[in-house]
């Protein structure tokens, strides 16, 4: 197994996709560039792209920018006699020249003139108010595990930024410094006042992302705390999502997609990624690790698919087991070959797939599966009472330029989902789920309505219906494995929830601003039944963006 890592490395080395190497930091996925390559995509002009693994380097955004724009110069010929073409070509030059002007240092790069050195002491600074009347919520015993997180829905997928029931005001700064054409440090600080509604306050100053990258060649490592989300949707997906901080972290990968040699080219531009990392103090067991991989595969322009594994294991006080056991967890394969189990640790994989329909105007239908358990002969077990689901339909064209678009999706999770009996602060990380937010036993409808009122100005409705349980199980042994029988049919807790939000992004000035609203209605709060509570959210924040304050070629 460890011979077939090494050789994977190998050819993420000697197959890399063509273009040059250049270290650049990554861009985060609450950034509204990832609105633009999907636009970009929709309209034909990008054929290469994993979803399943973000957040994107700046090269990578750049490179599918140019993908983008060497399409849109062989579709010109048409915008003469297609006025609705026209109209398509227009919006596309208008995304990529926004693009060009972000990323304005890679873009204009080539192989013979790299920047060695650049250096940004703020690349980004952001200010943010944002006004919460939301209880914030745990999650209980259910008999099956212990999940340690609070559940507040208005605030989710934020990076695990930390909000009170009050008034939040932040400052953000981002800096950026190039030591070589192969080795890229970002560094991301947040000073916050927080006044609670109780009186209490919390003035801080986080250390929110703090990483440094090594690139060679199409070899990517990177060391230190920054984000990474597994899955196809718009947020992450059910393993990884934005709904944590960043992650510390050791993580291999490769930058762009690349192909595989021999008869595997047919699987088409690969992705592949392998990370471990330090959960640290706050956890059950103080520095539990976190050890996943995850490959993703675009064999067809219109085909995507992904596999992952992730284990959490170790930590102060935790279980113990020996070298061959622990590459047993992490490497599934093996497993799931010899049937070894040990309960030493807490084990999530799974797979995801995304179809893109280019004549329907780039529609996209996606379906994520992660399973919490390795499987047994207890099917409905592991595929719904140890599984979770997402399945989501894009739709970016709704009208023909793309200025109107819509995302559904439907999410489910199983009765023991993100618990656990030994590892009892669970699936999450600083008391946020590092998965969906939804939950455990738990299912949801949701909807996101983007509008483009003009090319400065981007609206966004987005609505959602969730249905919550805290049944009590009792867990015991069968012939099939491990089996659950309920105790006690608790009610259930409903969430009905509508949001909206503007963007603001002149064309020329470097800068985004953004307010928001939304309002939720919670029925049998904490499930406690005829509790309901009215919760409402108003931010407004404003990211300016700078240029390199010196370069060296």
């Amino acid at each position: 197994m460890i011979l077939r890592f090494l050789f994977l490395l190998s050819l993420l080395w000697v197959f890399p996709a063509q273009v040059f190497a250049q270290a650049s930091p990554n861009v985060s996925v609450l950034d509204t560039v990832y609105q633009d390559l999907d636009a970009l995509v929709a309209l034909g002009l990008i054929k290469d792209r994993v979803v399943g693994q973000r957040p994107y380097s700046e090269r990578e955004i750049v490179w599918m920018a140019k993908q983008a724009e060497k399409n849109l110069l062989l579709n010109l010929s048409q915008a003469q006699q297609d006025f609705s073409v026209e109209k398509r070509l227009k919006r596309s030059q208008r995304l990529i020249n926004k693009i060009k002007r972000r990323f304005s240092t890679l873009w204009n790069e080539s192989p013979q003139d790299l920047t060695k050195v650049e250096i940004k002491p703020i690349s980004q600074l952001s200010l943010g108010f944002l006004k919460l009347d939301a209880s914030p919520r745990g999650f209980g015993d259910n008999g099956l595990g212990l999940l340690e997180a609070s559940l507040n829905p208005l605030i989710a997928y934020r990076e695990g930024r930390h909000l009170v029931n009050g008034s939040n005001l932040a400052m953000e700064l981002q800096h950026g410094f190039r030591l070589s054409p192969y080795f890229y440090l970002q560094a991301q600080e947040r000073m916050q006042l927080a006044l609670a509604e109780d009186g209490s306050q919390e003035n801080k100053v986080f250390i929110h992302q703090l990483s440094g990258k090594f690139l060679i060649k199409n070899l990517e490592v990177q060391v230190g705390r920054d984000a990474i989300l597994w899955g196809q949707g718009e947020d992450g997906g059910l393993l990884l999502s934005a709904n944590a901080r960043p992650l510390d972290a050791i993580q291999l990968s490769n930058d762009l997609p690349f192909r595989l040699p021999w008869v595997f080219k047919v699987l088409g531009p690969a992705k592949f990624s392998f990370f471990f990392a330090d959960l640290g103090p706050e956890q059950h067991f103080p520095h539990s690790k976190l050890v996943g991989t995850k490959l993703s595969f675009q064999p067809y322009s219109f085909f995507e698919f992904g596999l992952s594994n992730m284990t959490l294991f170790g930590g102060e006080g935790a279980p113990s087991a020996g070298l061959g056991t622990r590459l047993t967890d992490i490497f599934p394969l093996v497993q799931f070959l010899t049937g070894a189990q040990a309960q030493v640790d807490n084990k999530m994989g799974g797979f995801d797939f995304r179809f893109h329909f280019k004549r329907l105007r780039g529609s996209e239908l996606y379906l994520e599966a992660i399973f919490d358990d390795t499987p047994g002969k207890d099917q409905k077990k592991f595929w719904i009472e140890d599984a979770g689901h997402v399945l989501g339909v894009w739709l970016p064209r709704l009208t023909d330029d793309g200025r109107l678009s819509l995302r559904l999706e439907y999410r489910r999770t199983g009765i023991r989902y993100y618990r656990h009996p030994q590892f009892q602060s669970g699936w999450s990380l600083n008391q946020n789920i590092l998965g969906d937010d939804l939950g455990p036993d738990a299912q949801g409808f949701y909807f996101k309505v983007y509008y483009e009122l003009r090319p400065e100005h981007r609206l966004a409705l987005h609505g959602a219906w969730e249905s919550r349980s805290e049944d009590r199980y009792i867990g015991g042994v069968s012939d099939g494995g491990l089996s659950f029988s309920k105790v006690e049919d608790r009610v259930e807790e409903t969430r009905l929830r509508l949001g909206a939000y503007w963007n603001f992004e002149p064309e020329e000035i470097p800068l985004r601003l953004k307010l928001e609203g939304a309002y939720e209605r919670v029925q049998n709060f904490a499930f406690v039944s005829g509790e309901t509570q009215h919760h409402w959210l108003a931010a407004l924040s404003l990211d300016v963006f700078f240029k390199s304050f010196y370069t060296s070629p």
